[in-house]
């Protein structure tokens, strides 16, 4: 297990929070997801032999939390 944390952009309240975590749990490999709404951080464990850094950043750009730059 991998695990990485992105900044990101657009995330406001735990409601936005609960809708990351969800939708991303949805991704095959993804192990846990912990989205912080205070600190604008998305933090996943994941299996990189499933899935990767580039396609989690770009379901999140995808929900609508892009990654900050």
């Amino acid at each position: 297990m991998k695990e990485h944390t992105f900044s990101v952009s657009g995330i406001h309240c735990e409601t936005c929070e609960s809708r990351i975590q969800t939708e991303l749990g949805q991704l095959d490999g993804l192990q846990d997801v912990k989205a912080d709404h205070h600190n604008q951080t998305v933090t996943v464990s994941y299996d990189a032999t499933v899935v990767d850094e580039a396609t989690v950043g770009a379901r999140l750009d995808a929900l609508g939390y892009p990654l900050a730059m």
